[in-house]
């Protein structure tokens, strides 16, 4: 198999730095200005700005050592973002970098898109992982840095190689940002709908102690050993995604559905249609009380009910059961229920595709990055 040359990133470089966080921290920051760029804005091969924190012009120029310029690579170097690439655009004149990212400066031999693919890809992020000590991401420091093995494709063949994974990466994102359109669209459904029938004068509204109960596992825990990556049962648990793996494992799976998740801890709730384990002791299962209920609605109506004081999203569930929520005629509710499904089904189309995607990118990077398949310029 052919394979590209390796060399030392510090031998294609102008510039290994990063910035530092202005004296003040966020309330130094302004509300326009120069772009400060932090780690949350570098993502893989996209520079994110749409929630940048501002620094004005004397700021800036103190900081004139860690000022960016078209075609610097961006490099997360500390916290669990650590390892994200991308190449600051041409759009961007004028922006800085805090400490938490690195500038890459490349001299003319090293194409900016092409390195930052690579530093991306499993062969950078291995590289990373190697500076861990085996644990948990930390940091990486400028030497570490310049110390990364990459491949040295002619200069003609870098550019061709970044050109196609762009492309690649295009399609990715405008998946992404459709998505993320879609689900707004379904949030201003539920909001405008559950707002109009608490505002209307006809409107019926029910406790949802009426209609619930819940029930507190008290086993299902999932050893770590159970899962397997061919697994069929969902393992949920108190994360963000509530999926944390799955398992072959059948005994004491929960095969009476559709009910309601909550997570009392994080006070997050899902939906869930199917079968599944539960792994953490903070899950609990909301049942509908008779089968007449759409569960579903209920679900829909409980995410719009007001936030308790204090900063929490949601009440405990302890506090659900005296809460009311609008409960109209069930054609109305089925009629919300079945809009919200037909929009998630093609949602949950579109992260298919997204997914399928990226694991085609993957599978294109490893055999153009090592030099396995060449590109005709």
């Amino acid at each position: 198999m052919k394979q590209w040359p390796t060399t030392k990133l510090k031998n294609h470089v102008d510039k290994i730095g990063s910035g530092i966080t202005p004296k003040g921290g966020e309330a130094s920051y302004k509300m326009t200005g120069i772009p400060l760029i932090r780690s949350q804005n570098v993502l893989n091969n996209v520079l994110d700005l749409t929630n940048v924190a501002y620094i004005d012009e004397d700021q800036h120029d103190r900081m004139s050592g860690s000022k960016v310029m078209p075609n610097d690579v961006l490099l997360n170097i500390t916290g669990a973002s650590i390892g994200r690439s991308c190449v600051v655009p041409f759009g961007v004149k004028d922006a800085n970098v805090n400490q938490h990212v690195c500038i890459i400066r490349l001299k003319e031999d090293l194409n900016p898109l092409f390195l930052s693919s690579f530093i991306n890809s499993w062969y950078g992020q291995k590289q990373i992982d190697s500076f861990q000590g085996g644990g948990s991401r930390e940091g990486l420091n400028f030497k570490q840095i310049g110390s990364f093995d990459i491949p040295l494709p002619p200069l003609s063949e870098q550019r061709a190689i970044a050109d196609i994974l762009s492309t690649w990466d295009t399609a990715i994102e405008t998946m992404e940002r459709l998505i993320e359109v879609k689900e707004k669209y379904v949030y201003n459904i539920i909001a405008e709908f559950i707002g109009f029938l608490n505002k209307s004068s006809n409107t019926q509204f029910i406790q949802l102690g009426e209609i619930l109960q819940y029930e507190q596992p008290t086993k299902y825990i999932v050893k770590d050993t159970e899962y397997n990556d061919n697994g069929t049962v969902p393992v949920l648990t108190a994360n963000k995604s509530f999926i944390l793996g799955y398992t072959l494992e059948e005994e004491d799976i929960f095969n009476k559905y559709p009910v309601i998740i909550f997570d009392d801890f994080t006070r997050d709730m899902k939906f869930v249609d199917f079968s599944f384990k539960i792994k953490s002791s903070a899950m609990k299962i909301l049942h509908p009380k008779s089968t007449e209920i759409n569960l579903y609605y209920v679900f829909l109506a409980m995410t719009q009910i007001e936030a308790p004081a204090g900063g929490h999203k949601r009440y405990w569930i302890s506090e659900f059961q005296y809460k009311d929520i609008p409960y109209p005629d069930k054609e109305v509710q089925d009629d919300l229920t079945s809009r919200i499904t037909l929009v998630n089904n093609e949602i949950k189309l579109l992260k298919q595709i997204v997914e399928k995607y990226k694991e085609q990118k993957r599978g294109l990077m490893q055999k153009l990055l090592t030099g396995e398949w060449r590109v005709k310029v």
